[in-house]
């Protein structure tokens, strides 16, 4: 799940990604912007799932800003952040589909709260059950693709090449048109693996390389190029599918 945060205050900024820093929310990274102008320029070229947005910023609003980057394409979803308690904003901004209201200072319950709600709807299981699903093995990375139909062998071919950016459902649904949930039913169907599993293989397979070719590129660089929002989920997740952790490969020369 990939989270973007934009308020004309840095501190503010700085803090709302602080907050989501501290949910320790598994396959989720953010993107903070203290400015309209290059944030708008990045949800136009960038898939995000969801957006805190300040109502009221020098030279524009967040609604207006949320309607120019809507007509340009952008399917994530946002939450509109307020200091003013009036209504005639909420009514806007709902009917602009705002998915949440907030009104500062923020509640970091209500934002834990969002971020949670946003992430079951975007992987279908609750944080704590992501976690935990069954992880495929490298062999499915090795398959020959020529059985797959076309759908499902250019959404392959899209991860192959975005892999390093935020990948989800969502995103995979923006860009081909199909449902998120039609996107999961694809891979198992065809591919008998899960959605975010496959993903994992891929970034570990990515990860591999990296800890062979880079040997000088620490490895919380590399978990961050990964899109991991920690060194620590990384870990976890290289030990679950290696049995040991990235540095451990590391010093037994890259081999198992």
């Amino acid at each position: 799940m990939h989270v973007v945060v934009i308020d004309d205050e840095e501190l503010i900024v700085r803090g709302l990604c602080e907050m989501i820093r501290r949910a320790e929310l598994p396959a989720t990274t953010y993107q903070g912007f203290d400015s309209a102008a290059p944030a708008m320029e990045y949800l136009t070229g960038t898939a995000v799932d969801l957006v805190f947005i300040d109502i009221n910023m020098p030279g524009t609003d967040g609604l207006r800003l949320m309607e120019t980057v809507r007509e340009r394409g952008c399917n994530g979803r946002f939450v509109v952040l307020s200091g003013y308690q009036e209504f005639a904003y909420a009514q806007q901004a709902i009917r602009l589909g705002v998915c949440e209201y907030l009104v500062k200072p923020i509640d970091p319950a209500d934002l834990r709260r969002i971020l949670r709600a946003a992430f079951e709807e975007i992987y279908h299981v609750p944080p704590e059950e992501y976690a935990e699903m069954p992880l495929e093995s490298m062999a499915v990375l090795n398959r020959d693709r020529s059985g797959y139909s076309r759908q499902l062998r250019r959404l392959l071919e899209h991860i192959d090449v975005h892999l390093l950016d935020s990948i989800s459902l969502s995103s995979l649904g923006e860009f081909s048109g199909l449902h998120p949930n039609y996107i999961s039913t694809l891979f198992m169907k065809e591919m008998n693996v899960n959605f975010m599993s496959y993903i994992h293989c891929m970034k570990l397979r990515r990860a591999l390389e990296m800890l062979e070719r880079e040997k000088a590129l620490p490895i919380t660089a590399i978990a961050l190029q990964l899109g991991y929002y920690s060194e620590r989920q990384f870990y976890r997740m290289f030990k679950r599918f290696m049995g040991i952790t990235p540095g451990q490969y590391r010093e037994q020369g890259c081999k198992l």
